[in-house]
C-alpha cells in the first residue's frame, strides 16, 4: 500500500505543473531604442511589482533561449531587463481574465507586448 501512495504522489508531482504567463517572439528582440545588443527569438518571462508612492508598475523582463539543449542544462536567462510604466498607461488598456489577479497580469503583459512590438515593428509578439 505504501508504494502505491509514494508512486501516486509521485505521479501526481510529474504531472502538476504551475502556469508561467511569457511572452514569445518570431523575431530578433531589441530591448531599448538605440541598443546594439539582439536576442533572437526569446521567449520573454516577466515579474511585475507595483510601487503605491509613485504609482508605477515596473516589469522585469527575463528572456531565455527558445532551445533548451536539454533538461540538464534548465532555462537559463540570457538577460534582464527593467520597463517601468505609469498606471495610466495600464488603465489605459483592455483587460481579459476569469479572475482579477489574471485581468491585471494581462493588462500588464499587453503594456510590456505594446512597448516591445513599438521598438521591434517587425517582430510579433504573442501572449501566453
Amino acid at each position: 500500500m505504501k508504494k502505491i501512495a509514494t508512486l501516486a504522489l509521485l505521479l501526481y508531482c510529474l504531472t502538476a505543473s504551475a502556469q508561467h504567463s511569457y511572452i514569445s517572439s518570431s523575431g530578433d528582440v531589441l530591448l531599448y531604442s538605440g541598443s546594439i545588443e539582439v536576442y533572437a527569438s526569446p521567449y520573454i518571462y516577466i515579474d511585475f511589482t507595483y510601487r503605491s508612492v509613485s504609482e508605477t508598475w515596473v516589469a522585469t523582463l527575463q528572456l531565455t533561449p527558445t532551445l533548451v539543449l536539454s533538461a540538464a542544462d534548465g532555462v537559463q536567462s540570457v538577460k534582464t531587463y527593467q520597463i517601468e510604466f505609469d498606471a495610466a498607461t495600464v488603465d489605459a488598456l483592455t483587460c481579459s481574465g476569469a479572475t482579477n489577479s489574471e485581468d491585471i497580469s494581462n493588462c500588464l503583459l499587453q503594456a510590456v507586448e505594446d512597448y516591445l512590438t513599438a521598438l521591434n515593428g517587425g517582430t510579433t509578439f504573442t501572449l501566453h
